[in-house]
């Protein structure tokens, strides 16, 4: 699955940070808006539809935004749950991409799911890339 013209967004992770998007990731997944949430030790990246993000920089702006980067794509491959334990499965996917030069700005996966983002420029070479039979 392919969703473009997304942007990023970085804050720091505070508790007064969470509670205010408690609020926010509700309505956006009550309007079946693409939303992904990655929590790190010290940040939390929020990726948005980029036409999203003036009114959630508006609403979160007590917060400092500490990175923004637009004009990106997410491309999400399901796997069978066995793929955790298969070694070097993120070494066969990121090979071809490497070879290729393409920048991955984030990797997220469940147990289902690998999750790669990429500037909307290389979203094209990527599904070539990872899912051939798709063209």
């Amino acid at each position: 699955m392919v969703h473009t013209h997304l942007t990023e967004l970085v804050f720091q992770k505070t508790p007064e940070f969470l509670f205010a998007l408690q609020g926010l990731s509700r309505r956006l997944l009550k309007d079946r808006e693409f939303f992904s949430m990655v929590q790190g030790i010290h940040e939390i990246t929020l990726i948005i539809p980029s036409k999203l993000t003036p009114n959630l920089l508006k609403d979160l702006s007590l917060f400092r935004c500490l990175s923004r980067i637009p004009s990106l794509a997410n491309i999400t491959l399901r796997v069978p749950p066995e793929y955790t334990k298969t070694p070097n499965i993120f070494f066969a996917l990121l090979k071809p991409l490497a070879a290729h030069h393409i920048n991955i700005i984030e990797i997220s996966s469940t147990s289902t799911e690998i999750a790669l983002l990429v500037s909307m420029d290389d979203v094209q070479t990527v599904v070539r890339l990872l899912m051939p039979e798709a063209h």
